[in-house]
């Protein structure tokens, strides 16, 4: 049966064991004479024996390992698929497709559908060419001097700026569109930054088209 000890008893016994074998080194040191006198390394192997004999197995430092757990974040690129459904139109014959062609040109149908669309694009042609006059007027320091400074649209004819040509299909008034003439009229709003009156005017510029020239034919204040 093993004998427990109090920590203080322990810590006493020990102490009395280390002073035992400090004492006999001294003693030892002492017998030398003249000699310098050094302390003898003290022999861990005494200090466990006498360690043992009060009651200690050992006083050898003791190693106490501890176990931590490192965290490490691994960031990795993760591939996610996705179903998309895509709509994709097919044309399906029911065996009246060529019936229904046959039927369309009888009519005339495709010589109108063609007609139509050159009518829109001359039409567009003459609208881009209206709005090109629009500014290229703008520009001309007597134009402006005789057609917005002296009829009071301006108060300078060097002091103004264009802020935009509402040049826009359904801004556009269409006056007059003859196709077969080659003949167009159209009226555009037009904003301008009067900037020796220190305010925004709105004009409307009333252009004709023929013959695939342009020319600024009115000009009136809107509100």
């Amino acid at each position: 049966m093993v004998k427990k000890m109090k920590k203080s008893q322990l810590s006493k016994k020990v102490m009395a064991g280390i002073g035992v074998v400090i004492v006999a080194g001294s003693m030892g040191i002492g017998a030398v004479g003249n000699q310098l006198m050094q302390p003898e390394p003290i022999d861990i192997e005494v200090i466990n024996q006498s360690a043992f004999n009060a009651g200690v197995a050992s006083v050898e430092p003791t190693v106490k390992i501890v176990n931590e757990t490192v965290i490490e974040t691994i960031y990795e690129d993760v591939i996610v698929e996705k179903n998309v459904t895509v709509e994709k139109e097919v044309l399906v014959d029911n065996g009246k497709l060529d019936m229904v062609l046959d039927r369309l040109e009888d009519m005339k149908i495709f010589d109108d559908a063609k007609e139509i669309v050159e009518e829109i694009e001359s039409e567009d042609e003459a609208i881009k060419m209206a709005v090109e006059k629009i500014r290229e007027e703008l520009s001309d320091e007597d134009f402006v001097e005789d057609e917005l400074v002296d009829k009071r649209f301006l108060e300078d004819e060097d002091e103004f700026s264009i802020k935009k040509i509402y040049d826009e299909y359904d801004d556009i008034e269409i006056v007059e569109s003859d196709f077969d003439d080659k003949e167009y009229e159209f009226i555009f709003k037009v904003k301008l930054d009067d900037e020796e009156a220190d305010e925004k005017i709105y004009l409307n510029f009333t252009v004709s088209v023929e013959d695939d020239e342009a020319k600024i034919v009115d000009i009136e204040r809107r509100d």
